[in-house]
């Protein structure tokens, strides 16, 4: 027979942690921490940085618009605060709001120009270009401080800008400090061959001949070419220069071999009006003797863009020295 006899169950001895073991496992939690807090401020560092390169590319967009556009008449088009005013804002506000106005912002419309009643430019303020945050009385960078503008003019002509930079210094701020770590928008840096505000038009001028064909222009009389656009509150006309800014002489039609070409330099971006007049020999303050239509173009960033302009034919009845091979961009369509 067999008897059961209980057994003393023994009590289970737990050794604590050492001195030693509680510091080592103190030092991993304080590194695991610091990691986590440095993983976490990179991501917010981060997310500030692409906040920031957000808003420069509103602020650019808003400045020269988005990419161009067909406009009604098939021609490719363009939008934002250089195309409508014909300059580059004085100030970052400028995109958002009009203030109190000068002539120059003035609301968008057609306005004709004092040379030429026959001419019309549209233009005009018709923003917001850049919308704020609900509440936000400006535009500010991932941390939250103000973006720095540079705008410099020509020191020989006030009209020309040198340069025109928008830059944000990032965390280390204020401007100067050399730790700063800068992301910056520049449109134009005339030093550095940048310029993404204004290009170079080229205009040719032809002749109608009797069965339509197009024939270069032939007669009496000088041919001069004016470009209409909006400046400082008035359709403003400009005549072609060289590279260097010098208004280039009328061309005189009677020994004219090729059809003539003709530069504007530093047009801003946006719609303009060209038109091209003949006149007596000496006399372009008299009323001229023939005149093509008026062409309104729009000129777009980053290109030289070439059109073409048309006489009507002479009254004298004087054939020119040579017609359109036909190669010419019919209908003036751009040429790059």
């Amino acid at each position: 027979m067999s008897h059961w006899t209980p057994t003393t169950r023994q009590p289970r001895l737990v050794r604590a942690m050492t001195l030693f073991e509680l510091l080592v496992v103190l030092t991993i939690l304080a590194i695991l921490s610091t990691v986590a807090v440095v993983s976490t401020e990179t991501v917010i560092s981060r997310g500030r940085f692409e906040a920031t390169e957000r808003t420069l590319q509103a602020i650019e967009e808003a400045i020269l618009g988005p990419a161009p556009y067909l406009a009604e008449d098939g021609a490719l088009a363009t939008s934002g605060f250089v195309a409508d005013m014909g300059r580059l804002p004085r100030d970052l506000s400028e995109l958002w709001e009009r203030g109190e106005p000068p002539d120059d912002l003035l609301e968008f419309g057609y306005w004709v120009a004092d040379d030429d009643g026959e001419v019309t430019v549209p233009s005009g303020w018709r923003g917001p270009y850049l919308r704020l945050p609900f509440g936000a009385q400006g535009v500010r960078d991932g941390w939250g401080k103000e973006f720095e503008l540079t705008l410099e003019y020509n020191s020989l002509d006030s009209i020309v800008v040198e340069k025109f930079m928008v830059r944000s210094d990032g965390p280390d701020g204020p401007p100067g400090n050399p730790d700063a770590i800068p992301q910056e928008l520049v449109i134009v840096d005339q030093a550095e061959g940048i310029d993404r505000a204004h290009a170079t038009v080229q205009v040719t001028v032809w002749q109608e001949g009797e069965n339509g064909e197009l024939e270069v222009p032939s007669g009496t009389g000088e041919l001069i070419v004016q470009l209409f656009r909006r400046e400082e509150g008035i359709v403003q006309s400009f005549f072609p220069t060289d590279e260097e800014g010098n208004p280039t002489a009328p061309t005189a039609l009677a020994h004219l071999t090729s059809a003539p070409l003709f530069h504007f330099y530093h047009v801003p971006i946006g719609p303009h009006v060209l038109r091209a007049y003949v006149y007596p020999e000496g006399s372009q303050g008299s009323d001229s003797l023939r005149k093509s239509d008026p062409l309104q173009v729009h000129v777009h960033p980053l290109r030289s863009t070439s059109w073409k302009l048309v006489l009507p034919p002479d009254a004298t009845g004087d054939a020119g020295p040579g017609t359109d091979s036909g190669d010419e961009n019919d209908d003036n369509p751009e040429e790059d």
